[in-house]
């Protein structure tokens, strides 16, 4: 099995101009959050 050089590999990445926005719809999670409080604190403990 041949050895990959992860420098090599990980310059070869290019920059890109998508953000976060682009996979996830932000306004939506933010009204959706409130009524979800008390479940994702209990997921905290």
């Amino acid at each position: 099995m041949q050895k990959r050089d992860f420098n090599i590999w990980f310059s070869n990445f290019k920059d890109s101009i998508v953000t976060y926005d682009y996979y996830v719809n932000f306004e939506s999670v933010y009204e959706k959050v409130d009524d979800l409080k008390i479940e994702l604190n209990i997921l905290n403990f």
